[in-house]
C-alpha cells in the first residue's frame, strides 16, 4: 500500500562520549603525573574498559593509575578497570608513567564497551617527547673539598672521576683504596 499524507519522523542520535588528557612531554626516569577525564554524555552507565596503548611500550619503565578508594598507586599492566567494566560517567582518573628511553611516542587511549570491545565510545590520541634528563655530579673529598664537578652527566649513564686519585692512609682497622 501507498502512504499519503504528511509523515513526521524524529531521529535521535546519541551524544558520543568524549575522552581528554593532559599526558605531556617530560624526562627519562621521571615520574611524571597525569589526567584522564571522560564525560559520558549519552553513554552514562554503559559498562566499559579503558585500553591504552604506546607506539613503543618497551620505552615505559612503569605505568600506574591512582585508586582513591585505597589511597595508593598500582601498576598498570593491561585495561583500566576490572573484566566487568565500570560504569561510565563524569570521572577525572589518575595515571602516573616513568620513561627509561628518550623519543617521541604516540599515546592512544579508548573507552570500549564491554559488551562489544570493537564499539570505541570515546579515544584520545597525544603524541609526548621523552628526553634524556641531565645531571650534575660533584665529587668530593672526605674533607668537603670539591676535587671535580661534572655538568650535564644523562640519566641511566655512569660518571667517571678524571681527576687525580685521592688517597688515605691506612688504619689499624681499615685500609683504602680508590
Amino acid at each position: 500500500t501507498a502512504i499519503s499524507g504528511d509523515i513526521t519522523l524524529t531521529a535521535r542520535y546519541k551524544k558520543q562520549a568524549q575522552l581528554t588528557t593532559n599526558v605531556g612531554d617530560t624526562t627519562v626516569g621521571t615520574v611524571y603525573e597525569f589526567e584522564v577525564t571522560t564525560i559520558a554524555n549519552d553513554y552514562a552507565g554503559v559498562m566499559v574498559v579503558g585500553t591504552s596503548s604506546f607506539s613503543n611500550p618497551e620505552a615505559i619503565e612503569k605505568l600506574e593509575y591512582y585508586e582513591p578508594i585505597t589511597n595508593k598507586w598500582y601498576e598498570l599492566t593491561s585495561d583500566f578497570g576490572p573484566a566487568s567494566g565500570f560504569p561510565l560517567g563524569n570521572v577525572t582518573s589518575r595515571f602516573r608513567v616513568t620513561w627509561k628511553t628518550p623519543g617521541e611516542y604516540t599515546f592512544t587511549m579508548k573507552i570500549v564497551e564491554v559488551a562489544d570491545k570493537s564499539n570505541v565510545l570515546a579515544q584520545v590520541e597525544k603524541t609526548v617527547n621523552i628526553t634524556t634528563s641531565k645531571h650534575t655530579v660533584t665529587w668530593v673529598d672526605e674533607d668537603g673539598t670539591v676535587l671535580e664537578t661534572d655538568t650535564n652527566v644523562e640519566y641511566g649513564t655512569q660518571p667517571t672521576f678524571d681527576g687525580t686519585t685521592p688517597s688515605k692512609a691506612a688504619t689499624a682497622e681499615y685500609t683504602y683504596e680508590f
